[in-house]
């Protein structure tokens, strides 16, 4: 069986929408608990994100099925990067 290829997620917006570039929540919608569950989608802020330390989720889950398959070996099919060879501060401290 074939994947299927991954849905666009253009197809479920209005035609011609575009996402801001950073989100923001103008108010509640209302009601006793609008305050909980507030949406979030997209940067919520302007902060830069570590750039290429990500890899498309095929790629992704061809290695976590590589994974399992494995025993718990490293999967070969991505690339691994070692902590000291990451840029400084590409994950601060909280």
């Amino acid at each position: 069986m074939a994947d299927a290829p991954a849905p666009d997620p253009a197809d479920n917006q209005p035609p011609g929408y575009v996402p801001p570039k950073v989100w923001t929540w103008d108010k509640a919608s209302g009601g006793q608990f609008a305050n909980i569950n507030r949406p979030v989608s997209g940067a919520t802020h302007d902060t830069p994100l570590p750039v290429g330390l990500f890899i498309p989720f095929e790629r992704a889950w061809s290695a976590v099925k590589e994974f399992m398959e494995t025993e718990g070996a490293l999967p070969k099919s991505i690339e691994w990067v070692a902590n000291r060879d990451l840029p400084p501060n590409t994950f601060p401290d909280p």
